[in-house]
């Protein structure tokens, strides 16, 4: 039986880091060079573009989403989408000059209402990841004051705690959830 992408992330985070690094690379290195290639075209751009997205797994693994077979691959598909956006606009457009590559790609990578709802569903992922580590009190807080639109003193009342309580707990967990989206979308390389 196959180990799953997500266990191979998450036994990166154990003594045996070069182990599960080095199958979850063989797993999907070619696909990822091929990935960029035809979109890019150009070697060493490919090269240094795959370099920097095996760094950021091997930096976080954690930051990398499954599905529900465990499967990392189209999450990693479309964050390596989105580094390469930003890698080109960063490097090759500056150095160039030429932007026609760079609209090339963007239009063969743009948003369509299906991403847009693939992106949402990531979000939500994200977020209910950072709420499973998190203490009952602090997720009974952010569904009351975001699902249910209870006030800070409203939402106290209904869970019998002060509201500084509240407001220090819902700024803790949006301060957490905001710093997981910049980390998972922002260009790290």
């Amino acid at each position: 039986m196959e180990i799953t992408d997500a266990t191979l992330l998450k036994q990166m985070e154990t003594g045996r880091k070069i182990y599960f690094f080095n199958l979850l690379y063989d797993r999907y290195n070619r696909l990822f060079y091929r990935w960029i290639y035809t979109r890019i075209g150009c070697k060493e751009t490919v090269e240094e573009i795959a370099q920097n997205f095996w760094m950021e797994i091997w930096e976080n693994p954690s930051y990398f989403i499954n599905n529900t077979n465990g499967s990392v691959k189209d999450y990693f598909l479309r964050v390596l989408s989105f580094r390469m956006l930003d890698y080109l606009k960063s490097s090759y457009a500056r150095k160039s000059g030429d932007n026609s590559l760079l609209s090339e790609i963007e239009k063969s990578l743009s948003y369509t209402h299906i991403l847009e709802e693939i992106h949402t569903n990531e979000v939500h992922t994200i977020i209910n990841s950072v709420l499973d580590n998190l203490p009952q009190l602090t997720k009974d807080i952010l569904v009351l004051r975001l699902n249910e639109q209870y006030t800070v003193k409203e939402t106290a009342s209904e869970l019998k705690v002060s509201p500084k309580i509240v407001r220090t707990r819902y700024r803790n967990i949006m301060a957490m959830i905001k710093e997981r989206l910049i980390r998972v979308y922002s260009y790290s390389g």
